[in-house]
């Protein structure tokens, strides 16, 4: 895909038949929302996968992985700087697509959009407490000298990029709209996702 970023060298992170891609996606000893065949789970996002997979699969959907930036606008409703995606209220069950107190471990992924009351400024759903989501950046520090953006060089401690959202995992501080946390980017976790970006046409 011509101006996606997209590396060749990152070829060999992709699975190479659909036997093995749907293999990688059963990494949770069937805590995964993914199943082989079409069944109850197909309105739940989907966890298990890299970096490199969220940048390909985004491609192929004709958008692109957003940039760290770009998420944490949409999640705090840009000017208006929310503290958590639907406002300043704190989270709740109502609010978040699951969270610890919220459900068990079987049912980590409830259905996109199923909880409104969390939606963010301009409808997007599930910002928090869902899926990490993958964004383009490579992680660092904010304090630290060097840009973010994903194309720098390639830093020594391995090459971590920034997640967002931080997932069904966490607890109510992490459900901040600026919270952030990092990866390998062939490191494979059920909380893992995507969100894809796609630019506006006017």
């Amino acid at each position: 895909m011509p101006a996606s970023g997209w590396q060749s060298a990152w070829n060999g992170e992709l699975a190479q038949t659909r036997v093995e891609a749907m293999s990688r996606l059963h990494c949770d000893g069937g805590n995964e929302s993914w199943t082989d065949a079409p069944g109850p789970n197909e309105e739940r996002p989907m966890g298990c996968i890299t970096w490199y997979e969220a940048f390909a699969f985004c491609i192929w959907d004709g958008g692109r992985l957003a940039t760290e930036a770009e998420w944490e606008r949409a999640a705090a409703g840009g000017d208006e700087n929310r503290v958590y995606p639907w406002g300043n209220a704190e989270p709740d069950c109502t609010r978040l697509a699951p969270w610890h107190p919220c459900n068990t471990m079987g049912d980590a992924f409830s259905p996109v959009g199923s909880h409104p009351t969390g939606r963010g400024r301009w409808g997007h759903d599930d910002f928090a407490g869902s899926a990490g989501e993958w964004t383009l950046d490579y992680w660092g520090y904010y304090r630290e000298p060097f840009p973010l953006a994903a194309l720098t060089p390639e830093y020594p401690w391995g090459n971590p990029r920034t997640l967002r959202g931080l997932s069904f995992y966490g607890g109510m501080g992490d459900m901040r709209a600026a919270d952030r946390g990092s990866a390998l980017p062939g490191n494979r976790y059920v909380r893992f996702g995507v969100r894809c970006a796609h630019d506006l046409r006017r």
